[in-house]
């Protein structure tokens, strides 16, 4: 979550993945090789759980989507088959966002989150993700007022800015997993982008968070 406030304030072009790598790995992991499973999985879990988290009420409901995802991706390999100008990236994200919504019909906890929902514990990156900011930014606080945010946009426009800056998806891509034309998602990604950096700010000033610092570093 930390990372996708980064992303929000850089909006950096989609991180680059070598994607011949990327099929290699999923080519051994379709004929059983859990190695390539495995790393498979620490290649893109960060992603897809940035991409997720603001969907859920809890940490763990994001964990529980992001497991649920792997397992059914991995178990179907057979059945993916690499097309021309989509990454293995967006037919995970594909994925995921069916398991999120399977998720929320199942156990009707997956909803919008208001603020007096959203703990300060909750919100962390995953343990394999470094901090680009060390120990002298809250980053609890600031990932609490991107959840905030987020919260308050529709539903089909939040999906499409986690995909662009939680899991770095292309505004094609993007298109692929939701439908929309490339064109539409970057108007709702340039204008989301721009209300939520405005909300986060005005917020921080009356929180206690200082977005000066991170807003000035490079991403790493």
């Amino acid at each position: 979550m930390y990372l996708l406030l980064l992303n929000l304030m850089d909006a950096p072009a989609p991180e680059a993945t070598d994607e011949d790598q990327v099929q290699r790995l999923v080519s051994l992991a379709r004929d059983g090789d859990d190695l390539a499973a495995r790393r498979l999985y620490r290649m893109f879990v960060a992603r897809v759980y940035r991409a997720v988290r603001p969907l859920a009420v809890t940490d763990a409901d994001a964990e529980d989507v992001v497991q649920d995802t792997f397992v059914k991706a991995l178990g179907s390999l057979d059945r993916y088959h690499r097309q021309s100008g989509k990454r293995f990236l967006a037919w995970l994200m594909t994925i995921a966002l069916n398991t999120a919504r399977n998720q929320a019909r199942r156990n009707q906890r997956w909803r919008p989150l208001s603020a007096d929902r959203i703990s300060p514990s909750q919100g962390n990156e995953p343990p394999s993700e470094p901090d680009p900011m060390g120990a002298a930014i809250d980053r609890r606080r600031l990932v609490r007022l991107v959840l905030e945010a987020l919260t308050d946009l529709p539903e089909r426009e939040r999906q499409i800015v986690l995909l662009r800056y939680g899991a770095d998806l292309t505004a094609t891509e993007i298109s692929q997993v939701c439908g929309e034309a490339p064109a539409t998602v970057r108007k709702v990604c340039q204008r989301q982008r721009k209300k939520l950096l405005r909300r986060v700010a005005r917020t921080s000033q009356t929180s206690g968070a200082d977005l000066t610092h991170p807003i000035q570093e490079t991403r790493p």
